[in-house]
This record gives C-alpha cells, sequence and structure tokens, in this order.
C-alpha cells in the first residue's frame, strides 16, 4: 500500500514525498538513500564498494567533498572516517600482491596528489608534476573569460592549436 504526498518547499518547487511501508517492510534493502542527517556531498566517481578486510563484508567507501573526509559504512552505520587534505575528485581501490590475505589500497585523488590509505590508515602520498598551461591557451581561455571572444571562435582557436600539435588543457 503507497501512500503520496506533495510539498512545497521554501522556493516553491513541489516534492512528491512516496511512502511504501508494506514494500519496505518485505524489501530486502535498507532505505539508506534517505538519511537527511547524514548530510554527503558524494560523486559517482568517489564511492566504491569493496571487501576491505578479505572477510566476505563489503563496506561502502566514500570521499565525502563535503567534509573533506574519507568515510566507510557498514551497513547504514559509520565504520570509520578519516580527513583528507583536501576535496576529493575520485577514489578506486586496488591490490598489490595476489596472495591471501586481499586486503586492498585506497587511493584518493585529492588536488595535484594520490592519497593511499592501506588498512585504514594512512599509507602513501603521490604527488603529481604540475602541467605547464599553453600560453596561447592560457590567453583563449582569459578572453573567453572576459567576454571578448565569442564561444565558436575560442573553440576553432583551441582546434587550431590542437591541429599544430599543441598540446592543450581544456580547462
Amino acid at each position: 500500500m503507497s501512500k503520496h504526498i506533495s510539498r512545497q518547499d521554501s522556493k516553491g518547487v513541489s516534492w512528491a514525498v512516496i511512502e511504501e511501508q508494506e514494500v519496505l517492510k518485505k524489501s530486502p534493502w535498507i532505505p539508506a538513500w534517505n538519511d537527511p542527517i547524514a548530510s554527503l556531498c558524494v560523486y559517482s566517481g568517489a564511492m566504491r564498494l569493496c571487501d576491505l578486510d578479505d572477510d566476505g563484508d563489503h563496506k561502502l567507501i566514500l570521499a565525502d567533498s563535503n567534509s573533506r573526509k574519507l568515510k566507510v559504512y557498514k551497513g547504514t552505520n559509520l565504520h570509520f572516517e578519516t580527513q583528507l587534505p583536501g576535496i576529493p575528485s575520485s577514489l578506486e581501490y586496488f591490490y598489490s600482491e595476489p596472495k591471501k590475505p586481499y586486503i586492498p589500497y585506497i587511493a584518493v585523488a585529492c588536488g595535484s596528489a594520490i592519497y593511499i590509505h592501506y588498512k585504514y590508515k594512512a599509507y602513501y602520498k603521490l604527488a603529481l608534476p604540475e602541467i605547464q598551461i599553453n600560453s596561447q591557451e592560457k590567453d583563449i581561455w582569459k578572453k573567453l573569460h572576459a567576454g571578448e571572444l565569442p564561444i565558436s571562435d575560442a573553440c576553432k582557436a583551441l582546434q587550431t592549436l590542437r591541429e599544430n600539435g599543441k598540446f592543450i588543457i581544456l580547462l
């Protein structure tokens, strides 16, 4: 049995709230996505499911942009969290050795570095070299930002740079 409730928020946007009490009682899924207290800001590239302890229990690993923390959830409970030095842009896990126990490394990209965690601890920082932006490309972006160059002309100029063999960033 479903109940449909409509309401408006402070900006006048209408939201449809569906309460499905009987379906939730029978469902094996936990409605953890509906937690207003969690206040997470996580993009799809910064979340993974992984067996961190080689015990068969996969945990949800998140790199939260709001709090700048690496968080591990076991079920709906926060299992572990640690502070990250910057805003995370991506998260991935990998295995370095094909032998038991299979404990993964967790790599989190923040700014110009990749931070690697192992067994719930910070393990290694890989600093990436800074990429020098072509001065001609930089001028195109500045003119585009200032409104001095139409978008179509900027695209043509960037395409010309690329065709002439220049490495362009495309910010």
